[in-house]
């Protein structure tokens, strides 16, 4: 069996780059605000979105997989909140899912800690914090996946849902 892989569509990382730029140059601007109120939230917006900024343009130069289904199992490369590589055995259901008018590729797991304690002690308090809002263990935004997220489920299914249904 081949791996399936998916890559970031490019369109979105540089659209993600320019908006983080321009709020990098808003933050600039309150900076130069005589009141301390707007200095923090200029040097705020610089500090988180200039990481932002950074993160996605290494996204745009070093054309890494987003996605990797293989034998061994689903690697999720998609954000900073990424759960790396995820077994076969420890996946109970992946399907689409909808939050705020995203769509999501959701991957269920049957023991969400032991794929935490890979994690440091930050990623772990915001993995649980995304499970939270969105209601999965991993979730992959579709928006990151340069095919229809549907697609890519049912494509998951057809090559790899026999390694699913064993380890049930």
């Amino acid at each position: 069996m081949e791996e399936l892989i998916y890559y970031r569509k490019q369109q979105s990382i540089g659209r993600h780059l320019l908006g983080s730029l321009v709020f990098v140059a808003a933050g600039l601007f309150l900076t130069t605000w005589p009141s301390v109120f707007f200095k923090l939230i200029g040097a705020s917006a610089i500090i988180f979105f200039g990481l932002a900024a950074v993160y996605n343009l290494s996204c745009l130069l070093r054309r890494r997989p987003v996605l990797v289904v293989s034998t061994r199992g689903v690697l999720d490369q998609a954000s900073l909140l990424s759960a790396g590589l995820i077994h076969w055995n420890e996946i109970a259901t992946i399907a689409p899912k909808h939050f705020r008018g995203q769509l999501f590729v959701s991957v269920r797991l049957k023991d969400f800690e032991t794929v935490l304690r890979r994690h440091s002690g930050l990623k772990r308090l915001l993995m649980k914090w995304n499970m939270g809002l969105v209601g999965a263990h991993v979730n992959i935004p579709a928006n990151t996946l340069g095919d229809n997220p549907q697609a890519v489920i049912e494509q998951i299914m057809t090559e790899y849902g026999h390694l699913l249904e064993q380890n049930h």
